[in-house]
């Protein structure tokens, strides 16, 4: 539900690992963006006692975030 607004794609046959299509206009907006998508999922996941392991990964710069 909070990755579908990303246009995500699972990338694995387990359903753990997802593609995202992020839509960005400079480089510090992607980072918000990203750090406020995994914000929430964190904000949903602990009070349902969800264990959550996330981080997101960007090949074509080798950038990450978690």
């Amino acid at each position: 539900m909070h990755l579908a607004k990303f246009g995500v794609c699972h990338i694995d046959r387990d359903g753990k690992r997802f593609e995202l299509q992020v839509p960005f206009h400079d480089r510090d907006n992607l980072d918000d963006t990203l750090l406020e998508l995994l914000d929430e999922l964190y904000r949903v996941a602990l009070p349902s006692e969800y264990l959550l392991e996330a981080s997101l990964h960007e090949p074509a710069t080798d950038s990450a975030w978690d």
